[in-house]
Parts: C-alpha cells; structure tokens; sequence
C-alpha cells in the first residue's frame, strides 16, 4: 500500500525551508528599504550595540545581507527535493531572486541617483 513519507527528518527538514524562505524574504524587504539601515547587537549581558548606516557602510552591509541572503537560498532547493517538499512558485520565484539582468539595471540606477546628489 502507498503510503505518505512523514518522518521526523521530513519535518524538521519543512521547518529548516520554511524559515529559510521567512530569512530571505526579510532580508529583501530590507535591501528594498531606501532608509538608513540601523543594525543593532544584542549581547548576552544585554548591552545594546548599534549602528547607523550611510553611504559605504550601508553598501557593505548590503553586500553581507546578499550574500547571506544567497547562502540561504542555495541550500533549500536541494534539502526540498531530498525531503519531497514541494515549493510553490511564488517560493521558487523567491529563491532564484531577481534575474541578474534587472538587478544590474537597479544597481545602476541606484549608483546614478546617489552620484546626482
């Protein structure tokens, strides 16, 4: 008789995805902020660190965000098919991201508006 694999690896795997997918929709609704980013550290004793960003910082905060933000995404597409986890469109359409086509042209577009003023 057919049955449905439901083992604990498989959930554990479906909860892995499922806050992969929420971590990389959060880092691009913030790549997609215009604002200052402001990143704040929470430590252990409860000190609070923060850090306001503009210009160069911001670029590089945003290029630790995209590559974590990458390293995320790679590793779900493989751990859904190992596990039979179906990923919807919109999920896959997330993970891919923007083609690297539009995303140069956003990049150029962002460098322009920055260099005008």
């Amino acid at each position: 008789m057919a049955k449905i694999l439901d083992t604990a690896e498989q959930k554990e795997a479906l909860k892995e995805i499922t806050e992969g997918i929420k971590v990389i929709q959060d880092i691009d609704k913030v790549l997609a902020s215009d604002s200052p980013l402001c990143l704040g550290i929470l430590s252990d004793n409860k000190l609070k660190i923060s850090l306001d960003t503009y210009t160069s910082e911001s670029s590089q905060v945003e290029r630790l965000l995209g590559k974590l933000r990458n390293k995320v995404a790679k590793k779900i597409p493989p751990q859904a098919h190992k596990f039979h986890i179906a990923l919807t469109e919109e999920e896959e359409a997330l993970l891919s991201g923007p083609p690297k086509e539009e995303k140069a042209v956003e990049d150029k577009a962002e460098y322009l508006q920055h260099n005008r003023k």
